[in-house]
């Protein structure tokens, strides 16, 4: 013999629309993503144009910014817009953790990969991170070190 199941009762005065919709995430606003992608691409503007004076090999551009998560997401986006033919390692401290960021031209993954350089520079954050041959991303919990992860990155190339 069954017994029929006995449904859970929910308070009445909570539509059911309301009960089952999944809280959503707080997110960058349009006007704060593009607010983003105008500063990266001034940033980027000022540092390319460092990079090209000075005929380093690799080209590369090795940033910290303090600011929104949502400008490390624009520099990468701007580097690969660009087509930028270099190594673009950005480190972005949002006030509560660090975010690190890698771009490789496609001509120079032979020699350099983004996926690897992030796996060997966020341990420096206290994190840990990855990706692609031509971009990758990591975060980590201490953003006081971002200064020795820039210096470790730009040794890297020496």
């Amino acid at each position: 013999l069954r017994l029929p199941r006995k449904r859970a009762s929910r308070d009445s005065a909570t539509p059911r629309s309301q009960a089952r919709q999944p809280q959503s995430q707080p997110g960058p606003s349009r006007e704060g993503e593009a607010a983003a992608a105008r500063e990266a691409d001034r940033l980027l503007g000022d540092a390319i144009a460092n990079v090209t004076a000075t005929n380093l090999t690799p080209p590369r551009v090795i940033l910290a910014i303090d600011g929104d998560v949502s400008l490390l997401t624009e520099a990468l986006n701007s580097l690969k817009k660009r087509q930028f033919a270099g190594v673009g390692i950005f480190a972005v401290n949002d006030g509560q953790k660090a975010h690190l960021g890698v771009y490789v031209a496609k001509e120079l993954t032979k020699d350099y990969q983004a996926g690897k350089l992030v796996q060997t520079l966020a341990p420096i954050i206290g994190g840990k991170g990855g990706g692609k041959p031509e971009m990758a991303r990591g975060a980590g919990n201490e953003p006081g070190k971002i200064p020795t992860l820039i210096e470790k990155a730009e040794n890297a190339f020496r």
